[in-house]
């Protein structure tokens, strides 16, 4: 099982890529929509993730998430 800070890392490198920024830790607070991910990025997030992770992610659960922290919580309450 991976660790907490390797799951945030890997979810920071997700974002980054679909973004196309160069996001790290510091980034974990800043909201989505400063960090310009929109919802067709979230989507392709969820279905990343539920590849990597196995954590599926519903409407409902993306509509919660507002910066990538948020994000960290669901999948480490869900691991």
């Amino acid at each position: 099982m991976m660790s907490k800070s390797e799951i945030e890392n890997q979810i920071i490198e997700m974002i980054s890529e679909i973004s196309e920024q160069n996001l790290n830790y510091s980034d974990i607070y800043t909201p989505f929509d400063e960090l310009e991910v929109d919802s067709l990025m979230a989507l392709e997030l969820s279905v990343h993730i539920e590849r990597e992770f196995g954590v599926y992610l519903d409407e409902e659960d993306l509509v919660k998430i507002s910066c990538i922290n948020d994000l960290f919580l669901i999948i480490d309450e869900r691991l």
